[in-house]
């Protein structure tokens, strides 16, 4: 807004004079309004608190509901395999310390905002130039800025002379800005185009200036940047917001989903811990698993018989009085014992990979 405003509108609408500034009791009144001019800190807690306050999300509560119930049905079931639920804690938990680790660089981030604030400013009080506690400062003070000097809050341009600002703390940008205090700015244009304002926590690299404070404290351009940064209310992007929307509707529907599913099962009388184990091997009747022993036996058998044959083969393969029907029939037995051979292994592995799943039993059609 002030950057629009010509500097006598700015002067008026602040109640000071450009010549003399605020008198003693002003200021004073003035004060006790708007408070100090200084950066709040945010609030110290314990380091367990802060862990605490990780977990309070929607996706990482469903997460540490379902590593409880995979170790409780583990448990029950006497399987104690636990691997599942010991990788979704250690993540959840890695995920609550880089969430800890990054509010401890933003206390620091407030800590060198704060150490940009200058101890001192020059201001005008009642027609002479004295220099105060920059705490001291209230909207109305009129300022004087040089080179070298930190500017001690969000101010107006008066005066300026070859002023040079660099302002990175607030816009990134390390080169610095000309100034000039006869410029009028569209309003609320960003920070580094409003080049009649000086801001809090910025550095005058070039030239001398005189100012007028607009604001103070908190209700500076850094103050609220601080605020954001305690408060951990900074606005989230369009796509930050449609992420934790589509987050929310899954988990909304992946819960509704089970919840249906373990209904069904009640009432198709399954037991509910199935639903929480991997699906269970269906036992094979006893005449079935004589047979593959049996088969299993045969195999072994024929190839030890095969061997042998081999072996007679091989020893009497120069002998060239041996009759064609006598080969003829061995080929034939070597080609049975290896289809009976084949058909054990299917069916043995057919046996393994028996497994039946509580969600197929639910939607088995009736016979």
């Amino acid at each position: 807004m002030w950057e629009s405003l010509r500097k006598e509108e700015v002067l008026r609408k602040l109640n000071t004079n450009q010549e003399t500034g605020l008198a003693k009791g002003e200021a004073n009144s003035r004060k006790q309004k708007y408070g100090k001019n200084k950066l709040d800190e945010s609030k110290k807690e314990n380091l367990f608190i802060r862990f605490i306050k990780q977990f309070n999300d929607f996706m990482i509560i469903i997460l540490i509901i379902s590593s409880i119930i995979s170790a409780v049905t583990s448990y029950i079931q006497g399987e104690n395999n636990y691997i599942d639920s010991i990788i979704i804690i250690a993540i959840v938990i890695l995920n609550a310390v880089m969430g800890v680790v990054q509010e401890a660089r933003a206390e620091k981030s407030i800590e060198a905002l704060k150490e940009m604030t200058p101890p001192k400013a020059k201001v005008m009080r009642e027609g002479s130039t004295t220099e105060i506690n920059a705490e001291e400062l209230v909207p109305g003070d009129i300022i004087v800025l040089e080179a070298g000097n930190y500017v001690p809050a969000d101010c107006r341009l008066l005066e300026s002379h070859d002023l040079k600002i660099e302002e990175s703390s607030l816009t990134g940008e390390t080169e610095p800005v000309l100034k000039n205090s006869e410029m009028l700015c569209k309003p609320n244009i960003p920070l580094g185009d409003r080049i009649n304002m000086a801001f809090m926590a910025s550095i005058v690299v070039n030239g001398h200036a005189k100012a007028v404070v607009t604001d103070v404290g908190m209700n500076t351009n850094v103050g609220k940047i601080a605020n954001m940064i305690i408060q951990d209310e900074a606005p989230e992007t369009p796509i930050q917001k449609k992420l934790g929307e589509v987050g929310k509707i899954l988990g909304i529907v992946c819960l509704a989903i089970c919840f249906v599913i373990f209904i069904i099962g009640l009432m198709k009388k399954i037991d509910p811990l199935e639903f929480f184990n991997m699906p269970q091997k269906k036992e094979e009747p006893p005449e079935a698993n004589e047979e593959l022993n049996a088969l299993l036996n045969m195999i072994e058998g024929d190839d030890k018989k095969e061997s042998e044959e081999k072996n007679k083969k091989d020893e009497s393969n120069s002998d060239s009085n041996s009759n064609s029907s006598s080969d003829s029939d061995n080929d034939n037995n070597v080609q049975q014992r290896l289809l009976n051979k084949q058909q054990a292994q299917a069916k043995l592995f057919a046996n393994r990979n028996n497994r039946v799943s509580p969600v197929n039993e639910i939607f088995k059609p009736k016979k």
